[in-house]
């Protein structure tokens, strides 16, 4: 009696602990799959070299940063699921400029838990510069935009005259009217000593910041052939032709409106901006540039100080903002 009574105590026992155990991978699981998990996005990268594990969500994070973000830098270290919806994304954001150093040394996490996205970074890495592009459809300039108006076409271009010839500035130029594609191509095109890696397609009248796009990706995941045929031009080879470039900015239009998740996400976050995040805004632009083509108020560069008075002089540019100055391109820091 003793014996059967002791085993069937241990069978609750087992009972018990195996409901516990299914009850904890259950709910996981369960968490998983009915809150957002990065680990699903199985539709981007090429995941076939197992040497190297590469994820869609930082595809995707890189693309809304270079939208959103001028001149920033998105570089994934590691990604980690620590159970229950909740996941980490650890990595390196920096000037675009700068030089990216190879130490997987994180400075900023990206929390994900239950569908809710935290941002964590002891500086301010991901801000927009405010008057960094001029609105020109604006006739009528505020007493403080038209003071920085005056100093760029007189302090700014007295400063830039004096610099060495060896000098190189990263600038964000405002261009005296909108340029289709195949000018902004021919513009690039036209200045071999100076690269140029963000378009700004408009600005907003609040606080004359602007939304855009990368041309230039530093670091480039591997991609499935259904992406690239999805998405034509996603990244851009080192020469591009008009077409390539209208296609590279609707691809990356497109990937944010096809991973509505993602912007659901966002929106819950630090980083969201309506006049960017907003899917009706992200769908509308899409459309526009589908319907009208390509408009590019402002570009962000690396340019030699000859080129850039040479694109003053000629009124391509109607307003500038230095964010550096280099006094040779062998300049580091």
């Amino acid at each position: 009696m003793k014996t059967k009574l002791k085993k069937h105590k241990i069978l609750i026992t087992i009972i018990i602990i195996c409901v516990v155990i299914a009850g904890y991978f259950g709910t996981d699981w369960l968490f998983k799959q009915t809150y957002y998990n990065p680990f699903l996005i199985d539709d981007i990268v090429d995941n076939s070299d197992e040497s190297v594990t590469q994820y869609g969500f930082d595809v995707l994070m890189a693309t809304y940063i270079n939208m959103y973000f001028p001149g920033k830098l998105y570089y994934p270290i590691e990604c980690s699921d620590e159970g229950f919806g909740r996941y980490q994304i650890k990595a390196k954001v920096q000037e675009i400029f700068d030089p990216l150093y190879g130490d997987n040394v994180d400075n900023i996490t990206f929390t994900i838990k239950r569908s809710k996205l935290t941002v964590d970074s002891e500086q301010i890495l991901l801000s927009r510069v405010v008057y960094e592009y001029l609105d020109i459809n604006e006739t009528d300039l505020d007493e403080y935009t038209a003071s920085l108006y005056e100093q760029w076409t007189t302090r700014d271009y007295s400063d830039i005259q004096d610099l060495p010839e060896s000098a190189y500035l990263d600038v964000s130029l405002t261009f005296s009217k909108y340029k289709n594609a195949q000018e902004v191509v021919d513009f690039i095109n036209s200045y071999d000593n100076s690269s140029f890696v963000w378009l700004a397609l408009d600005t907003e009248t609040g606080d004359q910041t602007a939304a855009g796009v990368s041309i230039y990706d530093a670091v480039r995941h591997g991609l499935k052939d259904s992406f690239k045929k999805e998405y034509p031009s996603f990244y851009l080879d080192e020469e591009y032709t008009a077409d390539m470039l209208q296609e590279n900015v609707l691809s990356r239009l497109k990937v944010l409106i096809d991973h509505s998740d993602f912007i659901d996400l966002i929106k819950q976050s630090d980083l969201y901006y309506d006049t960017m995040a907003a899917n009706k805004g992200i769908k509308q632009r899409y459309q526009d540039i589908k319907e009208n083509g390509l408009q590019v108020i402002g570009i962000r560069g690396y340019v030699k100080k000859s080129d850039l008075l040479n694109m003053i002089n000629s009124g391509e540019i109607y307003y500038g903002y230095i964010n550096d100055v280099k006094m040779s391109r062998l300049q580091r820091k």
